[in-house]
């Protein structure tokens, strides 16, 4: 039997699964770097600050408090 085409709801699952991938390869490598570890492979810091920028939300560092 032939490769069925992609369903909508499994274009947006494998989109979904990509993009936590990246969020996990992200949070190891700062990981690694806040331990002084090269990490494998070595990201650009600028693309790690935009991919960041790109999720980040309001209250993504709420947990720091506010001043006042």
């Amino acid at each position: 039997m032939p490769p069925q085409p992609t369903t909508e709801d499994g274009k947006k699952q494998q989109k979904e699964a990509r993009d936590k991938l990246s969020e996990y390869n992200v949070f190891f490598w700062a990981k690694a770097r806040l331990c002084g570890e090269a990490p494998n492979p070595d990201y650009a810091p600028e693309d790690v600050v935009s991919f960041a920028k790109a999720r980040a939300r309001h209250d993504s560092f709420c947990f720091f408090g506010t001043r006042g």
